[in-house]
């Protein structure tokens, strides 16, 4: 007959493996951009981490507070006390997931619900400082990925930390391209510090900026154009080291086309700028395009058009201003 602690852990298991992966999201259950958009639905951006695999979509106005120099993830705040950290780490111990579920309770003062299947567990409860909690653990081959956010009540809706949840898994890397452009990606201040200062990059506004070559997909269409659509596809905010702001405003704003006049490049947009605020955020976003053109040898200038008309893009909550 099995110890008392035995036939717990047994019955614990059998729990585990008894409930439905329906409860549980799926690992980096993409999300289509814009689908489950309304007008007054908050901007998403995503983090991906190269060194363990994994990423996660966020409220844009989230601010990266840490970076460890471990590249093993990030910390985000949000502007009313929410924190969401992801991490990945190497399984030096292959522990079954009710031994990792045991450990996270540690994190909470109380767990209200627990979810899970053999590879992976959701726990939502109360943290120690009273905030509203939630941890996911994934594990995948020889990594084990971590999720925890803690958010005060009624600052983050449901549906919005579901969706950033959902959104935390392991991801593929990018497939084999055949096309090499170039991408303005900025350089920008860690917390507490006036200018960027790890790269030798041209300064604009609060920033440095940094070309990074990029393998895009076939070869049609001009230089120019693939360049610019290259930057608008990119859903990260943090790429090679650097940051991509276009990422925090993707899901409104479009980009519809190029065209060159003479040396000049348009640039043809449609809809408006969010998930962006502040005196240096501002001129981010113009300056990655013109930046990105300006990479293209033929490109001496560049005019930006948002819905037809001539504009600089002006974040602030109001969207593009003249």
């Amino acid at each position: 007959m099995p110890r008392p602690a035995r036939l717990s852990a047994l019955l614990f298991s059998g729990l585990l493996a008894g409930l439905a992966t329906a409860c549980v999201p799926q690992d980096g259950a993409p999300f289509t951009r814009g689908a489950d958009r309304s007008d007054d639905a908050p901007a998403f951006a995503r983090y991906r981490n190269t060194r363990f695999g994994f990423a996660v979509r966020y409220p844009a106005d989230f601010r990266v507070t840490k970076r460890p120099a471990n590249d093993d993830g990030v910390v985000l705040t949000g502007p009313e006390g929410a924190r969401l950290r992801v991490y990945g780490a190497h399984a030096v111990r292959d522990r079954p997931m009710t031994a990792r579920i045991r450990r996270a309770r540690d994190r909470f003062a109380e767990v209200t619900q627990v979810t899970g299947r053999q590879d992976q567990a959701v726990l939502h409860g109360v943290a120690p400082d009273g905030t509203r909690r939630v941890v996911r653990i994934i594990r995948v081959r020889a990594r084990v990925l971590t999720l925890v956010l803690d958010h005060p009540a009624d600052t983050l809706a449901p549906a919005a930390v579901e969706r950033i949840v959902a959104s935390f898994g392991p991801v593929s890397g990018d497939p084999p391209t055949g096309r090499v452009v170039e991408v303005a990606l900025l350089d920008y201040p860690a917390v507490g510090e006036r200018y960027a200062r790890t790269s030798d990059g041209a300064r604009h506004g609060c920033d440095r900026v940094v070309r990074v070559r990029r393998n895009v997909r076939g070869g049609a269409g001009s230089p120019l154009a693939a360049a610019l659509r290259e930057l608008f596809a990119i859903e990260d905010f943090s790429v090679a080291g650097w940051q991509n702001f276009i990422a925090r405003t993707n899901d409104t704003l479009r980009l519809e086309g190029v065209e060159m006049q003479g040396r000049t490049a348009v640039v043809h947009l449609t809809g408006r700028l969010s998930g962006l605020a502040g005196v240096c955020d501002r001129p981010r976003t113009g300056i990655q395009i013109r930046q990105t053109a300006l990479a293209v040898p033929a490109v001496e200038a560049v005019v930006i058009r948002v819905d037809g008309e001539r504009r600089g893009l002006r974040p602030g909550g109001a969207g593009p201003g003249r």
